[in-house]
């Protein structure tokens, strides 16, 4: 929580401009459970990703993602650049943090299912 509260405080007095909002810890920690009991490895915590998606399948009647993709290489085997890690491979830190494989297989099925729609082919 200190940490939520130095990032308002240095946020607020360079980007007044902007409402900053904090989820609830509570929260997210019911959406880890949620997922650790249907098989997905959260590790030490979910991606804020699939934070994400969990909330927007609950508001939203029809949910496309894009740019889910827990592998380097795509499917023309081209590498895959990633604006969360600076264009590169995750191999420390949220890696070691976050299951990306079963998150995505868990997206996967849901995509499957009808739940969901994935899009891995779009050029970025």
């Amino acid at each position: 929580m200190e940490t939520c509260r130095r990032l308002l405080i240095t946020t607020r007095s360079r980007l007044k401009h902007l409402k900053i909002l904090f989820g609830n810890p509570n929260h997210w920690r019911s959406m880890s459970t949620f997922w650790h009991t249907r098989g997905v490895n959260v590790k030490k915590h979910l991606s804020s990703g699939i934070y994400w998606v969990t909330n927007a399948l609950s508001f939203c009647s029809e949910v496309h993602l894009y740019g889910f993709w827990p592998f380097a290489l795509n499917w023309a085997d081209q590498p895959v650049r990633y604006h969360y890690y600076a264009n590169e491979w995750p191999t420390t830190g949220s890696s070691k943090t976050h299951g990306f494989g079963d998150e995505f297989y868990a997206l996967l099925q849901m995509h499957k299912q009808g739940i969901l729609q994935i899009h891995t082919n779009c050029d970025s």
